[in-house]
């Protein structure tokens, strides 16, 4: 067996010191613990709580009813700008309508004499294999005029002819 010391001693008796001492200081705490729990401190009574519950519920209430009216008028607002916006493009529109006025608008000018049946009658007759000087005899027009009726049909089916082509 080893031999009990007076140093080994006196180090037991210092930690049991300490522990004496950490246990009084856990003592004292319990006691005021205690009496702030006899004498209510740090806490509130039933009735107070019960008026900060009713205050809570009637402001979730309030945000409830906020958030729904600020839902419809945004609504309201989107709706607006897509009213605004579909005004604009018709005020747009009709502003173009006005500025853009049609070429000639009251008629001033020569007046063609050439309908479509005169077209059809020219380039009927043209496969039909009558020259230039005939045609034009036969619907009143000059020939160069014909002349340049025929060419202008057959060069358009050109243009279409090599469309189809390509």
């Amino acid at each position: 067996m080893a031999r009990v010391t007076k140093k080994d001693l006196e180090q037991k008796i210092k930690e049991l010191e300490d522990m004496a001492n950490s246990l009084s200081r856990q003592v004292v705490e319990l006691y005021k613990e205690k009496e702030d729990i006899l004498n209510n401190k740090n806490m509130i009574d039933k009735a107070e709580f019960d008026g900060v519950v009713k205050q809570l519920e009637q402001i979730e209430y309030n945000y409830n009813s906020l958030k729904s009216q600020n839902e419809y008028l945004i609504q309201k607002n989107n709706r607006l700008i897509e009213k605004c916006s579909k005004l604009k493009e018709e005020n747009r529109q009709l502003l173009t309508k006005i500025t853009n006025k049609k070429h000639n608008e009251r008629g001033a000018g020569r007046k063609s004499r050439l309908t479509e049946e005169t077209i059809k009658k020219i380039n009927y007759l043209r496969e039909q294999g009558f020259s230039y000087g005939e045609i034009a005899k036969k619907v009143e027009l000059s020939k160069a005029y014909v002349y340049k009726l025929i060419n202008k049909r057959s060069d358009v089916q050109n243009i279409a002819n090599q469309n189809t082509l390509d």
